[in-house]
């Protein structure tokens, strides 16, 4: 996992996420928490994938944000709905 501001302002968090399963997972999304200097969570952004990521694909997450913050950490991973 990374995190790079942008020359806009917005922060771009990128991830690489594998299926190491014998199937193919249907949709996906990844919520990261995003915390101040003091530890305190400050929000959450999201990447989520619509289309099926086969077993040994990687996929590369990202999400955006305007909000600072001093750490980041992947929330939770987990197959959704492939329906927005």
């Amino acid at each position: 996992m990374n995190a790079l501001k942008q020359g806009d302002g917005l922060w771009q968090i990128s991830a690489q996420v594998t299926n190491h399963r014998e199937t193919a997972v249907p949709a996906l999304q990844v919520v990261y928490a995003l915390y101040d200097a003091q530890g305190q969570e400050i929000g959450r952004v999201e990447s989520r994938r619509d289309t099926a990521l086969a077993p040994g694909e990687t996929w590369q997450a990202q999400a955006s944000t305007p909000q600072p913050f001093t750490r980041f950490s992947a929330k939770e991973i987990k197959e959704v709905s492939s329906q927005p």
